[in-house]
């Protein structure tokens, strides 16, 4: 993971997406979900640095049910930190409600640095409903 890191952040996308499908085939097959998930998330973010939000959305979206099926909160709390931006698009949209409050949780989260809970609360604290996990 640590490889695909450095690469999105060196903004050689193409290839990070290549091992990113590649190790997502290997993680479904032997359903490590926690992988799968992680691989999603870095996926998302490698769509999201190259300006195609709408891949990005798709990608995180996908996570997101994978996530809440599986019980993963933390994952997407420590990851999201840069995907953070796409979450609260994700949210503007029209998106299965337990998704949208289970998203709502993870942005709210206490783990968040203080700059995104201040965004977060300008935009959207209010329609967020924590109690319905």
């Amino acid at each position: 993971m640590t490889l695909l890191r450095v690469w999105i952040a060196l903004d050689t996308n193409t290839d990070a997406a290549a091992l990113i499908d590649r190790l997502y085939i290997v993680a479904e097959s032997e359903h490590r979900f926690g992988t799968m998930i992680e691989l999603l998330l870095l996926k998302s973010m490698a769509f999201s640095q190259q300006n195609q939000p709408g891949e990005a959305k798709s990608l995180l979206a996908k996570a997101l049910h994978l996530g809440k099926k599986m019980g993963w909160f933390l994952t997407f709390v420590f990851e999201g930190y840069d995907l953070f931006p796409i979450f609260v698009q994700l949210l503007a949209e029209e998106i299965n409600e337990s998704i949208k409050d289970y998203t709502c949780c993870i942005v709210e989260s206490k783990y968040l640095p203080d700059k995104y809970i201040d965004y977060w609360q300008r935009f959207w604290i209010s329609e967020c409903n924590t109690e319905t996990l």
